[in-house]
């Protein structure tokens, strides 16, 4: 049963390449709009170190985004991304608000890009910036380890790879050009930190404890947007 299966996929994929090279794809083009979907990351000892204040942060976290990409001769695609993260966990000495920012740049190379889609994986750079806050700041275990400051602050830098696809859908064709109503992907990777900052007060000043927090993550976005091109 399992070779008759893949002897089924085998026959779909070879059937499938000379299609998949007479279609012309985008040449040229571009398209953006924004994203939605979960990330998953390590916040273990950031919970451990907020002990006292027994607030527990999910690994997994919503997140909101934007982004837009350019396909240049068919196969080079250039794009940049900016996300947005924000989670509120209840305690009973205080509640924990922590709010993330990251943007990255990617380059890809389109593995195919034709009728049903462009497929491509990515790499790039990216900066993200962390801030944590306390709803109770003048509890005795936050001015232990945190100090009296108005709110927390990490910075760093990191690299990110993964996958994307994108499939749009025309609402018109006028002179070759190509006009997407809309336009459907998945985002999908991982982001490695490569620069780690320790938490700082707002005066930039480092605080009494100091959790490990790296921006190492898995992710999965929604893309949903308008383009076109040629």
């Amino acid at each position: 049963m399992r070779n008759s299966i893949l002897w089924a996929c085998l026959l779909v994929v070879f059937l499938a390449i000379p299609a998949m090279a007479q279609a012309q794809g985008v040449r040229y083009g571009g398209w953006g709009g924004v994203s939605v979907g979960p990330q998953q990351i390590d916040t273990g000892d950031l919970s451990s170190n907020l002990y006292p204040i027994i607030v527990d942060f999910s690994d997994f976290q919503p997140v909101l985004g934007g982004h837009a990409y350019g396909v240049i001769a068919k196969y080079v695609v250039l794009g940049a991304r900016g996300n947005y993260v924000h989670v509120v966990e209840d305690g009973p000495v205080s509640n924990a608000e922590m709010t993330s920012y990251n943007y990255q740049g990617e380059l890809g190379v389109s593995i195919f890009n034709n009728e049903w889609g462009i497929l491509f994986p990515f790499g790039g750079f990216g900066m993200v910036k962390h801030r944590l806050e306390f709803s109770d700041k003048s509890q005795p275990e936050i001015v232990e380890a945190f100090g009296t400051a108005n709110h927390l602050n990490k910075n760093g830098m990191y690299a990110v790879a993964g996958f994307s696809y994108l499939y749009a859908l025309n609402i018109s064709e006028e002179d070759a050009a190509k006009r997407a109503l809309f336009v459907g992907g998945l985002h999908l990777g991982a982001t490695f930190e490569v620069s780690d900052e320790d938490w700082t007060d707002e005066d930039g000043d480092d605080v009494n404890r100091s959790p490990a927090y790296k921006f190492d993550t898995f992710f999965l976005l929604f893309d949903i947007g308008f383009g076109g091109g040629v």
